[in-house]
């Protein structure tokens, strides 16, 4: 069976993502393991391959940009003379896919593979080769030299690796906050009013008392909301020379039909480590979110707007 949109991730009860496995993904593996020198190479191409693949369409599902053709595991050389199972994403790096066999409670790492990593994605396989299990993620950091084996259980969650991608964000496309105070504005980031309408917002303008810069971004998540647009506001108070608060917030737009935030939308900010460490989610008939935190300069985090499968990030350095 083909690996279509409909179909192409879930989330089971465990919390692991299982991503089905179709013919494209199984004629790569096919090709790639044909050419090697014996069955046991062959097969551990075949599932290296999988692996990757199988990562590859997940963060294609959720809008982050990789590349097969740039990744070791795509060379027929390298992937001949090493156990490499590399992903390379656009402008970041390579993260690797390692295969867990079942009932298998390590995740082993090859020497080759334990340098010039962002991080590692474990790979369940079943007795069955039509869909694996993305267990979770460890950074590349955490990997000493003499480390070859990682127990499942000190993985951290999947849903971290996006936190995780925007510390690996090279700092020309964070958005510099400080730079708001002084009136030079990002492309793309307006006047709150040209977005916003809600009395929500009005009753949180800027007083001359409390000085701040505020700037808006609409925000689609396409699907079933590509009429429900979205605003995401960032306001950004100065309190000391150095501690700045900040505020998130999440309001329907002014040209979107209903007046209030579609259901089960999630609003996460993410910590100079990566990791989720403030998030809310919409209930019906909410007019706003608002995530409030304090920082310092320099700092940086991370927003990421999520609805089912679909994810939109914003990256900052206050």
């Amino acid at each position: 069976m083909d690996m279509t949109e409909s179909n192409l991730v879930e989330n089971n009860n465990m919390g692991f993502i299982e991503i089905p496995l179709g013919t494209e993904a199984h004629h790569y593996a096919e090709e790639f393991a044909a050419e090697q020198r014996n069955p046991q190479k062959g097969k551990q191409v075949y599932l290296n391959t999988l692996a990757v693949y199988a990562v590859h369409r997940y963060l294609d599902w959720i809008n982050i940009e990789t590349d097969l053709n740039q990744s070791d595991s795509w060379q027929s050389g390298t992937r001949m003379l090493f156990d490499v199972a590399d992903l390379f994403i656009s402008g970041i790096g390579k993260l690797e896919c390692r295969p867990v066999l079942p009932n298998q409670e390590i995740l082993y790492l090859p020497e080759e593979v334990k340098h010039n990593r962002i991080g590692y994605v474990a790979v369940q396989f079943g007795q069955q080769l039509n869909q694996v299990e993305l267990l979770g993620f460890i950074p590349g950091e955490d990997i000493i030299d003499s480390s070859e084996e990682i127990r499942l259980d000190k993985l951290h969650p999947l849903n971290d690796i996006i936190g995780h991608l925007v510390e690996q964000t090279e700092p020309n496309k964070l958005i510099a906050l400080r730079e708001w105070l002084e009136r030079n504005y990002s492309p793309g980031w307006v006047p709150p009013a040209d977005l916003i309408l809600t009395s929500a917002f009005k009753r949180l303008s800027p007083t001359a008392l409390q000085p701040s810069a505020v700037r808006a971004k609409e925000i689609n998540l396409g699907g079933q909301l590509a009429n429900r647009t979205l605003a995401l506001v960032v306001r950004l108070t100065p309190v000391s020379t150095e501690d700045i608060e900040v505020q998130v917030h999440l309001y329907p737009t002014s040209k979107s039909s209903y007046a209030d935030l579609p259901a089960d939308v999630q609003l996460i900010v993410i910590d100079e480590k990566g990791l989720d460490f403030m998030h809310a989610q919409t209930r019906r008939f909410d007019e706003s979110l608002c995530l409030p935190f304090s920082g310092k300069a320099g700092e940086k985090f991370g927003v990421r707007i999520v609805f089912g499968n679909t994810c939109i990030s914003e990256n900052f350095v206050i």
